[in-house]
């Protein structure tokens, strides 16, 4: 039976997540002390400190997506290997069937 609230609780978690690895790429890159993207822009002092916190802040989000990236391949190919196991032992299943 399928669990509409579980389901929302796992995205939820997926996307606290990502933004917990978003936030400390981020957090670990930027020249400034600052704790959020509105406030280290407007703590830069320079053009070239803004820069460098937008950079850090696409470092972050392409971080971050490498990862949700990287869980999407493996679940697909855990259900792959399940599936395929599956497919096997039902085969199985069947050839001792048709033996008996």
């Amino acid at each position: 039976m399928y669990n509409k609230s579980s389901s929302q609780g796992h995205r939820g978690l997926g996307v606290a997540v990502l933004g917990a690895v978003l936030n400390a790429r981020f957090a670990a890159l930027i020249p400034v002390a600052a704790s959020s993207l509105p406030a280290a822009p407007a703590a830069a002092h320079g053009e070239s400190e803004r820069r460098n916190v937008l950079d850090a802040f696409s470092s972050g989000l392409r971080t971050s997506q490498l990862v949700g990236a990287s869980a999407v391949v493996l679940g697909g190919v855990l259900a792959a290997v399940l599936l395929h196991r599956a497919q096997r032992e039902d085969a199985r299943t069947e050839s001792d069937a048709v033996a008996a």
